[in-house]
């Protein structure tokens, strides 16, 4: 099993609303992207975003 596989369900993506700040769909999309990835292989993975999509907050360390 991969880390992702491991401690998925440990991890919280507090999702963006007029109350509270969180992540944007395209940040959520992301993670979702990058997990997904990282747990059909352990091949390293280049992950590009559009500027202004909040990349510096959209950060996963394996």
């Amino acid at each position: 099993m991969s880390y992702f596989s491991n401690y998925y369900d440990a991890v919280r993506y507090p999702r963006e609303t007029e109350e509270k700040k969180g992540l944007r769909k395209c940040q959520l999309g992301a993670i979702h992207a990058i997990a997904s990835h990282f747990t059909n292989s352990n091949y390293p993975a280049i992950i590009t975003m559009p500027t202004g999509s909040g990349y510096h907050d959209t950060v996963v360390y394996k």
